[in-house]
């Protein structure tokens, strides 16, 4: 099933964060998600590697990288981590992402219906990099949701849990490497 990752990306939810739900649900705009997602990575997906930066003076693009060291077709595990992206952080709870476009640098599949009904038409297959791109006024605005005086709770819970500090160094080099890599 080509569209498998985004049928799982379908029924993820912003609590399948964890304990870091809460913190990502009160962050005040979509930048200090992406900060607090890049932060805690290390505790959702080793094997993941997302950095946002600035492409154009208006235009945001976050990237996401899938470093396994194991060169194989990684389709459903990209739709999969782009796809729970952009639905939960689309939805009500905290702040929103407004993707400009959708970017997998993977073909097309045969019918990119769940990919059309998901994301609309500014998803894009073959591109230099898999991920999104926003503008830098909805990245950066303002969430009417987030409560201030929760993220400094849910950081010091954070914190307190055994495996927060925990950091793999073969995964910090991979990703290093990855981050020195140039962007096409």
């Amino acid at each position: 099933c080509e569209t498998f990752g985004l049928r799982m990306a379908e029924e993820r939810q912003l609590s399948d964060y964890g304990p870091i739900s809460l913190l990502l649900a009160h962050q005040p705009s979509m930048r200090d998600v992406v900060m607090t997602l890049i932060r805690y990575q290390r505790m959702l997906n080793e094997a993941l590697l997302l950095q946002s930066e600035a492409h154009r003076d208006d235009v945001v693009v976050i990237r996401e990288e899938i470093v396994t060291g194991v060169p194989q077709r990684m389709r459903q595990a990209y739709e999969l981590a782009i796809g729970t992206r952009v639905l939960i952080f689309r939805g009500a709870i905290g702040p929103r992402l407004k993707p400009l476009t959708v970017h997998f640098a993977h073909a097309a599949p045969s019918d990119p219906s769940v990919h059309h009904r998901l994301f609309g038409p500014i998803v894009e297959f073959s591109s230099g990099f898999n991920g999104v791109t926003c503008r830098r006024d909805d990245f950066d605005g303002l969430s009417p949701t987030a409560d201030p005086a929760l993220p400094p709770h849910a950081e010091r819970f954070i914190g307190a849990l055994p495996y927060a500090t925990e950091v793999s160094l073969a995964a910090e080099v991979q990703k290093a490497i990855q981050v020195l890599l140039p962007f096409n």
